[in-house]
């Protein structure tokens, strides 16, 4: 635009010479319509941000992380005059970084009519974000005069985590050291007290087959409160010394604990979630496929910084009594929660889920009898690797 307000004022300075040099009317009205065009093109840029607005076509958007997605912006003019170009600002996932970035988008808008702007985005991370246009911008023809206003418009975009099944968590341990053979969750049990009709939302593995069929209607096995199996997953959100990548974090334990929850409920065993938030008092529990929904959304929004108790206490304070299982799902591999672990698995079956950000070596191999040890190093985002080695990067200048 400075470089089109150069020629214009060197346009104007060869008219008036001209004019000078020839006296005629020809010269007069071109230097007239020359020095007049400056008005015309405010007024013209002026009727464009009166009669042009944008908006998002949808109100909210839900959209699974890390794939790409279209997001629709429409721009309406009710002027007779065309809008050549219109810049919109606004804040949204670029494909590039796959994070949130204010971005210039220019669109031509023909009189009385719209355009729809298409912009290709990612995101990398789940949560929840606002997608928002901050302005629009307008020029002449010649690009001379340029007016902007302010155009708030937001909409609320929740970005999904991955629904990985578990045996994709389990492949990704490294060793054949590093976890043990055993079933992670399992419920192979026939001590069932009595079948009941099916209802929405039950878990198919409790069909009862041979009864379903004699009857030609869905069964479903009733096990007593005192036989039912019971897991505890508690995720750890606390922050640790060091940590460069929070949401990369966060969505690994989230994503984690998704899948043994997952699993768990497809085998009929309820589980009792422990975010370790200090706003919720009770756990999360979990036990058939609408209960499993609400959790996913829960947890598709959990910020990455969460006010939290220690996890430790967190992990003192589960009742082994009446828990089959512990799952603990961490990023941190400390001597004391690995000696906490240890003393719960002489109580109940413990799985030690460690999300190993780094992919590095494991120190010393922390499996045994009694405690399941899992050393997680793909359960994150895809390309979990390079961001690794980002953080890790990050790390070492410090």
């Amino acid at each position: 635009m400075a470089r089109n307000r150069v020629l214009y004022a060197l346009t104007i300075i060869a008219c008036i010479i001209f004019s000078m040099a020839y006296t005629s009317k020809i010269s007069a009205i071109l230097l007239f319509t020359v020095l007049l065009y400056p008005v015309f093109a405010a007024v013209f840029t002026l009727v464009l941000m009166l009669n042009v607005k944008a908006e998002f076509v949808v109100p909210r958007a839900v959209i699974d992380k890390n794939e790409p997605f279209e997001l629709v912006i429409m721009l309406k003019n009710r002027s007779f005059l065309p809008g050549v170009p219109v810049e919109v600002y606004c804040h949204i996932p670029d494909r590039e970084i796959g994070l949130f970035a204010d971005k210039h988008v220019f669109a031509s808008v023909s009189p009385m009519g719209q355009a729809r702007l298409s912009i290709g985005c990612v995101h990398k991370y789940r949560g929840s974000y606002v997608c928002a246009i901050h302005s629009l911008s307008f020029v002449d023809p010649l690009r001379i005069v340029r007016l902007t206003k302010k155009q708030k418009r937001y909409m609320p975009t929740i970005f999904l985590p991955r629904k990985l099944p578990l045996a994709d968590i389990l492949s990704t341990s490294a060793g054949e050291q590093s976890f043990s053979p055993k079933k992670p969750i399992t419920n192979e049990r026939e001590d069932f007290s009595h079948v009941r009709s099916y209802h929405i939302g039950d878990v198919m593995q409790l069909v009862h087959w041979k009864l379903t069929a004699k009857q030609d209607d869905l069964m479903i096995k009733q096990f007593d409160s005192v036989n039912d199996m019971r897991a505890a997953v508690l995720c750890d959100f606390n922050v640790y010394p060091g940590e460069c990548n929070l949401m990369l974090r966060t969505d690994t334990v989230i994503e984690t604990a998704l899948a043994f929850v997952r699993e768990a409920v497809n085998k009929g065993i309820y589980c009792s979630v422990e975010t370790g938030e200090l706003s919720r008092r009770e756990p999360i529990m979990v036990y058939d496929n609408p209960t499993f929904d609400g959790f996913f959304e829960l947890m598709s929004v959990i910020p990455a910084k969460l006010e939290v108790a220690d996890f430790v206490w967190t992990l003192d304070n589960i009742d082994v009594g009446s828990t089959s299982a512990i799952i603990i799902i961490t990023t941190e591999l400390t001597p004391e929660l690995v000696a906490r672990a240890k003393a719960a698995s002489h109580q109940a079956a413990v799985f030690y889920a460690y999300i190993n950000l780094s992919q590095k070596e494991l120190p010393e191999d922390f499996s045994e009898e009694q405690l399941v040890f899992l050393d997680i190093r793909r359960a994150g985002e895809r390309g979990l690797k390079s961001a690794a080695e980002y953080a890790n990067g990050l790390a070492d200048d410090r």
